[in-house]
Order: structure tokens, then C-alpha cells, then sequence
């Protein structure tokens, strides 16, 4: 071992700046940097080794240790083989790093550089290749090996890259930065790799190496909340003002949770939710802590971690993870009943008031907002659902009615919780018939219920019969450019119940947008017809009785039932017969099972 740099501060190339400073200059500039140098000997079988070759990034990613050439293949062998000897207790574990230190100078113009500071980082990878994360801001000293006994500046001086930042602005100088990179072969005895990983490698991946000793009690995990704490002031501290902040990773999330659940110490519980889990609603990944969290309200009461957790889960960002009503009630239905999933009952009724009847109805988790109000002893939540769903508009009733089915199909009769169904069954059948009556008629260019903001005449063309149209009345521009970038907007905009394309033009020296529609809403309305007849029969089939006349004596575009012929379907069914005919319709065919190829 000898103590050198793992990172370089300024070498050979630095004597190479035309600053004008003799020699002694230069070794009293270097003293200083050696005060810097990110290296101490630990008196442990730690050590970094630089690498000799240069290595690209895709390198070392693509083939790991394979990468490696020459003189520094044959040492990381030996260090394989010696490692094989060894006792288990004594083995190392072997990463790759790339170290890099930015130096930063100010040039005032007048031939002086004036050193300003120094930025280090390191990222890891595993002898695979696979990136473990980045380090900055760290402050802890590595035990860099020298088998070459070179000089200081020998280890560093062919690594270093120019580059200018800024330039001259009145009196003002310019910033000059350089920076040095070296891939080093890194290794500690496995039993350091917690503590080593605390000190100098990412914080998720401290934490995974704690995962595989766990169980581990608060203290170890106030010990890793303590690391994150400094790693987290560290990294910010070291960006720039327009780079993006520093957070805890989804990963370092993830792991914590696990490791909460046999901790038995309900005060780091706590402490992770108010400080390091942040906040959980709309997450992105979120839905991984699903099961982590549901098994932590198991382990501990929830008047001890409650506040904190709630908190957390009521809170939401945008980014694109589960909804925070979601979220809530995956965990409530992995609960056995008792104070936490009572409480995130009632958290879910309160996320349920806030959400609109448009998105509420038609959400991915309406099937499982139904089962938890069904299942709640506490009436509370179904009722203020089944009043919400029987004055909702019926375009939102079919994922409701389509779980209540399934629901009322294994209920007992008694249920009045199976009724509801029932009741907002009829509004929903009348409303498909409407829809396909429309749905039926023959190809028009009207799209009567298209919407296009902020400009009347486009609208009323859109829902009119015309192909197309050119905008010289309905919306005027200065040049070509500004009506290329009105159709480029509008053809990147949602298109609401409409389809049509865009294109600027220009004559005679008027710019003018065309608009032409498209078939693309018809198509998709052919889709929902098919999907709304299925709806219908199915609707037809089950609750004809339930739902008065006119749901099961009639097929659509048959009011008064003529082409039905007055037969009871219903009839036919309880005597377990099909009649065999068929009724062709305009462009359909009918049979008794509903069913329009």
C-alpha cells in the first residue's frame, strides 16, 4: 500500500498551463492538493487498484471485468486466484469504479489561474457490468495500491481533459475546468461490505447489503437513515443550481420497507415515513410497496405508526404511479380487520369525495373500490357509492354494473347490497340503445358532438357535413411559420369526439391552415357499436324481467317489436329451447343468442 490520490487533483498537466507559475509555485500548489486527495490508508484489506488501460463506459457495461486488457487482466487473475485461498472469514468481494475530480480555475484574462475548487464522484459496477449507481460530494478516503510506484502526477497526468467553461465578459475571465478519469479495481473483505457501503457507494445499495443480513433492529437502520441524511446533503450540496435535486430511490424504498417489518421497533417506522419514504400517492413505482407496507400494518399497532403512515399515503405526486385512492385500497383489502384497515377505510371514503364522477366511475380500481364497500362492516362507503352511482350519467354505469353482476349472481336474496344493481340496470340498457341507433347510421363527415376550444366556425365545421376546410376567416396568421406551428400544436392536442388533419399553406402571400377529417372517430365508433350491442344482450339476457319491458322484449332498431316477432326470450330460456331463426337487419343478422357476425 501507499498513500496516494485516489483521485486526482491537478498533475503533470497542470504544469502544462500557461499560467505563468514557476516551479515552486507548482509544489506548493501541490501540497495543497495533496491535503485534498480523496485517500487514506484504513489499516483493513481495503484498496483501490487504477487500472492501466483507458475504458469506455459501453466497455465496461457490456463485459464487465472481460474488458479488461494487459497488465491489468493479469493482476485482477492474481487477485482472483489469492482470493480463492484465502480463509472464508478473509475473502474479498471486487467491484469497479470510475473515479473522477473535476479542477476548477478561473483565468483572469492577464495569463493567472486561480484554482477555485474541486468535485469528485465515483461510479460503481459490478464485475458483470451492471451499473450499481453514482457517488457525489463523498468525503471518505480509499487505500489506492501502487504497484508501480509512481509519482503522484505520473498516476494521473495522461487522464486529465480540458474543457472551457464560460468566456470573457468585460473585465470579467473565463472558468476552466479539467477533469481526470480512472477505472480502478475495488475490493473489501465481505464482512466490511455493509459498512463499506455505507461509507462509499450509493445509499440503495447500502441498503440492499443490509437486506441480506436482515433481520436488523432499529438501531442498524437509524444507522442507514443517518447515512442517507449525509449522503443526501452531500449530493445536493454538490450540484449545480439547474441540476435536478437529489432523492431517496424507489430501490432504497423498497428495501427499507422490507427490513421495517421485523425490525419490532415501531419509533424507525415512524421515522422512515415522516422523513425518508416520501410521499406515496401516484409514486412512480409505487405499487412495488404495496405488500411491504400491508405487511408492516400487520406487524405494529397502528395508534403507534399511524399518523405517520397516513400521512404519507394521503399526500400525492405526479408522477405517474398508482392513484392515492388505489394505493389505500390495495392495502386495505391485505389487512384483517382491526384499527388500520378501518382507518384506511375511512381514508378511502374521503378520497372517494374528492374524485369526479367521469373519472371515478371508468377508473381501473372501481371493481376494487366496490369489493372494499361491500366488504366494509361500516355501511358508510356503499351507501355513498350506490347514491353516487344511481344519479351518475349512464355513459359511466358499465364497470359498475358489470362487478355488481358478478357480485349479485353469488349473493344471497336477502342482500340488499345485490339490489343496487338492479336499480341503474334499466337507465344503462335504454342509454345503449340510444347509442346504437346513432352508431348504425350510414358514413357522414358530421361528428355532431366534436369540440374544438376557443374557435366557434372550426367547431361548427367539424360537426358539420363538409370534408374539409381552409381557415382564412375562422383564424388568421402573420406568416407560414406561425400556421405550421398552429396545426403542428392542434395535431399533438387531444382530439375530442372529432379526427382530422392539419397542414399549413400558403398563397398569394395568406397563410391558412387546412383541415381535412379523417375516418379515424367513425372507426372507433364502429368499435364501441360492437362492444355496446355485446353489453346490451348481455344486459338483456340476465335482467329482462328485472328491468321491465322494454329491455327484454325488443333487439335494437326495433321499438315496437316487429322484428323480434312478440317472442318471450325469456320464455324460450326457462324451457331450455332456442328458437332457430334469424333476422336480418340493414347490414347485421341477428340470432336468438344475440350474437351479430
Amino acid at each position: 500500500k501507499a498513500e496516494q490520490p485516489a483521485n486526482a487533483n491537478d498533475a503533470k498537466d497542470d504544469k502544462k498551463d500557461k499560467d505563468g507559475k514557476g516551479g515552486e509555485a507548482k509544489k506548493e500548489e501541490k501540497k495543497d492538493d495533496d491535503k485534498d486527495a480523496v485517500v487514506k490508508d484504513d489499516e483493513d484489506d481495503s484498496f483501490a487498484l487504477l487500472l492501466d488501460h483507458e475504458y469506455t463506459m459501453n466497455s465496461i457495461i457490456n463485459l464487465g471485468s472481460g474488458a479488461f486488457k494487459g497488465i491489468d487482466r493479469a493482476r485482477f487473475h492474481a487477485l482472483e486466484e489469492a482470493n480463492a485461498l484465502v480463509a472464508p472469514e478473509k475473502k474479498l468481494r471486487f467491484f469497479i469504479a470510475q473515479l473522477v475530480h473535476d479542477v476548477r480555475y478561473y483565468n483572469d484574462g492577464g495569463g493567472f489561474n486561480k484554482k477555485e475548487g474541486h468535485r469528485e464522484s465515483i461510479t460503481w459496477y459490478s464485475l458483470t457490468g451492471e451499473e450499481l449507481g453514482k457517488v457525489r460530494g463523498i468525503t471518505e478516503k480509499l487505500n489506492l495500491l501502487n504497484p508501480g510506484h509512481e509519482a503522484f502526477e505520473e498516476l494521473w497526468w495522461r487522464y486529465g481533459i480540458r474543457t472551457k467553461e464560460g468566456g470573457y465578459t468585460g473585465n470579467a475571465g473565463s472558468t476552466e475546468i479539467t477533469t481526470y478519469a480512472r477505472y480502478a479495481i475495488v475490493a473489501w473483505r465481505m464482512a466490511d461490505h455493509v459498512e463499506k457501503a455505507l461509507r462509499f457507494m450509493p445509499i440503495d445499495v447500502a441498503a440492499d447489503a443490509m437486506h441480506g443480513h436482515k433481520p436488523v433492529d432499529g438501531a442498524a437502520l437509524r444507522t442507514l437513515f443517518g447515512h442517507a441524511t449525509t449522503r443526501r446533503k452531500a449530493e445536493n450540496g454538490d450540484r449545480e443550481s439547474w441540476e435536478d435535486r437529489y432523492t431517496l430511490s424507489r430501490k432504497f424504498r423498497e428495501v427499507v420497507c422490507d427490513l421495517l417489518v421485523d425490525a419490532g421497533d415501531p419509533s424507525v417506522v415512524s421515522l422512515f415515513f415522516e422523513d425518508y419514504c416520501g410521499t406515496l400517492g401516484y409514486m412512480e413505482g409505487n405499487e412495488a410497496l404495496v405488500p411491504s407496507i400491508t405487511k408492516i400494518l400487520r406487524a405494529y399497532d397502528w395508534d403507534q405508526i399511524g399518523d405517520a403512515v397516513s400521512k404519507k399515503l394521503s399526500d400525492s405526486v405526479d408522477e405517474g404511479g398508482l392513484p392515492t385512492l388505489e394505493l389505500i385500497l390495495r392495502i386495505a383489502v391485505g389487512l384483517d380487520s382491526g384499527a388500520a384497515q378501518k382507518a384506511l377505510y375511512d381514508m378511502a371514503d374521503k378520497q372517494t369525495a374528492t374524485i369526479k364522477d367521469e373519472e371515478l366511475f371508468v377508473s381501473s380500481y372501481i371493481g376494487l373500490l366496490w369489493k372494499v364497500a361491500i366488504d366494509c362492516a361500516d355501511k358508510t362507503l356503499f351507501d355513498t357509492m350506490a347514491n353516487r352511482l344511481k344519479n351518475a350519467d349512464p355513459s359511466l354505469l358499465g364497470p359498475s354494473i358489470q362487478y355488481l353482476s358478478q357480485y349479485e349472481s353469488s349473493a344471497d336474496e336477502k342482500d340488499e347490497k345485490a339490489a343496487v344493481v338492479v336499480s341503474v340496470v334499466p337507465k344503462r340498457v335504454q342509454w345503449l340503445k340510444d347509442q346504437i341507433e346513432v352508431l348504425e347510421k350510414p358514413f357522414s363527415w358530421e361528428m355532431r358532438e366534436a369540440e374544438f376550444p376557443n374557435n366557434a366556425e372550426i367547431q361548427s365545421f367539424l360537426q358539420g357535413p363538409e370534408e374539409s376546410m381552409e381557415t382564412k376567416e375562422a383564424k388568421k396568421f402573420d406568416n407560414l411559420q406561425e400556421a405550421g406551428k398552429y396545426a403542428a400544436k392542434w395535431m399533438n392536442e387531444k382530439q375530442t369526439k372529432c379526427s382530422f388533419e392539419m397542414e399549413a399553406h400558403e398563397k398569394e402571400g395568406e397563410a391558412f391552415v387546412t383541415i381535412t377529417k379523417t375516418r379515424d372517430w367513425f372507426l372507433k365508433q364502429q368499435s364501441d357499436l360492437v362492444l355496446y350491442r355485446k353489453e346490451l344482450r348481455r344486459l338483456v339476457d340476465r335482467y329482462d324481467n328485472s328491468c321491465g319491458d322494454p329491455v327484454g322484449k325488443t333487439l335494437p332498431n326495433d321499438r315496437n317489436g316487429a322484428l323480434s316477432g312478440g317472442y318471450d326470450w325469456a320464455r324460450w330460456r326457462r324451457m331450455g329451447s332456442t328458437p332457430h331463426f334469424a333476422i336480418r337487419y340493414k347490414y347485421l343478422v341477428y340470432n336468438a343468442n344475440g350474437q351479430s357476425p
